[in-house]
């Protein structure tokens, strides 16, 4: 009786069929991996934007209301906000105080939305709402100052 060694061409071509299914399974995870990481740095950014802008309205509260893009080196994104009284977003009783009566929050609400085509073609969007004061926060400093004195 003769014993054979080695594989036969089956025994290869299914060895072969089976590391091509690996192969293939590791590329597509591969592009799943780059489209997840390019859609997280997208939302990063649009964050950040967002973020930069609500500070920049923090500080200046009498600036227009945003309406511009920025355009990074593979997408482009779009901002817009509006603000509105706090009283008006909140409703009308939850912005009076007892203490105060009928005296208004001086507080504005804000919302600033950042939108961008992500690179499979769908619309994707930021949101970030927030409550800002009606007034520049530095001149709240000065009630810390004695009357009649000058810094």
């Amino acid at each position: 009786m003769k014993t054979c060694r080695g594989f036969t061409l089956i025994e290869a071509l299914v060895a072969l069929v089976l590391l091509s299914i690996g192969a293939v399974a590791l590329m597509t995870l591969q592009v799943r991996l780059r489209v997840a990481a390019d859609e997280a740095r997208h939302h990063d950014q649009a964050l950040r934007l967002a973020h930069n802008e609500l500070e920049r309205w923090r500080w200046q509260p009498d600036a227009p209301s945003p309406a511009m893009s920025w355009e990074g080196p593979d997408i482009e994104f779009s901002i817009a906000g509006g603000s509105a009284l706090a009283a008006e977003a909140l409703g009308q009783g939850v912005a009076d105080t007892p203490d105060a009566g009928s005296a208004p929050t001086p507080l504005r609400s804000v919302r600033l939305r950042v939108q961008w085509t992500d690179r499979t073609g769908r619309s994707q969007s930021v949101t970030l709402e927030s409550l800002l004061p009606l007034t520049d926060p530095a001149l709240s400093g000065l009630l810390q100052l004695p009357p009649g004195s000058r810094r």
